[in-house]
């Protein structure tokens, strides 16, 4: 609305022959908390339109680190980690772009969360990782193997409702978002009824034990219950394609 006030103003001032007397709204920018294939100049504006700072949140961290010389040429790589040492403690921030606008950072807060396979650990960091403390800023956390737990017996996420809604409820009262301008873009939540649930569920746990068995230790280990977990994470997704294709098939509209 502020946009086509100003739209109007702007026309009937140059008919006139006047300055015009408002000024051109700006959009305001998206509300982003976190990020995860992006570039090093992309962060850099969202950094910029978000000075509370973003998570980098990466399924991989070893295509994280290789994704630094990516797109820029001979030592990047390098420069893209010297600015993620001063985004560790919040420090200003300033990046010149050959053709572009200087962007200027007050606080560069940045996360980064990922996870890695331990035999891979040491081929990702570089002595001199270890050297320039970039290493050092890392909080590494080693999950311990567990007896393992069929899902029936697991606890549920709603048990644990109300303790979620205390931690962070009176911090979600804070956060503003931006609604789309189109609303019919939102997602559409599908829950599947508790008897599909249970043989989903003990699909998957049959999958992720016959991994667990069948594998052994190191590298070959760790790659077949991997292969296992993300194979059980797609078959809701496989079953909900199915569901639509079925409908499709009676004649009702998805």
């Amino acid at each position: 609305a502020a946009k086509e006030r100003y739209d109007d103003e702007k026309a009937l001032a140059k008919k006139s022959g006047v300055p015009c007397a408002l000024k051109e709204p700006v959009y305001p920018s998206e509300t982003i908390f976190s990020v995860d294939d992006i570039t090093p100049e992309k962060l850099s504006s969202v950094l910029f339109d978000n000075p509370g700072g973003v998570m980098w949140s990466c399924d991989e961290l070893r295509g994280l680190l290789s994704s630094f010389g990516r797109y820029g040429g001979a030592g990047s790589g390098e420069a893209a980690k010297s600015r993620l040492l001063s985004m560790y403690t919040g420090e200003p921030l300033r990046i010149d772009r050959k053709g572009q606008d200087a962007v200027r950072i007050k606080r560069g807060w940045l996360s980064i969360f990922g996870t890695v396979q331990p035999s891979i650990l040491p081929k990702i960091f570089e002595q001199d990782d270890r050297c320039s403390g970039f290493l050092q800023r890392f909080l590494f956390i080693h999950a311990k193997k567990t007896t393992f737990v069929h899902k029936k017996f697991r606890p549920k996420a709603q048990e644990f409702q109300h303790l979620i809604d205390e931690i962070f409820g009176e911090m979600a009262m804070q956060v503003k978002r931006l609604e789309p301008r189109d609303t019919e873009s939102k997602p559409f939540i599908v829950k599947i009824e508790e008897a599909g649930q249970e043989l989903l569920d003990n699909f998957t746990d049959e999958m992720e034990l016959a991994a667990i068995y069948l594998a052994g230790d190191g590298e070959d280990g760790e790659e077949e219950e991997s292969r296992a977990g993300r194979w059980c994470e797609q078959v809701q997704r496989l079953v909900l394609l199915m569901h639509c294709i079925e409908k499709c098939s009676e004649g009702a509209q998805i």
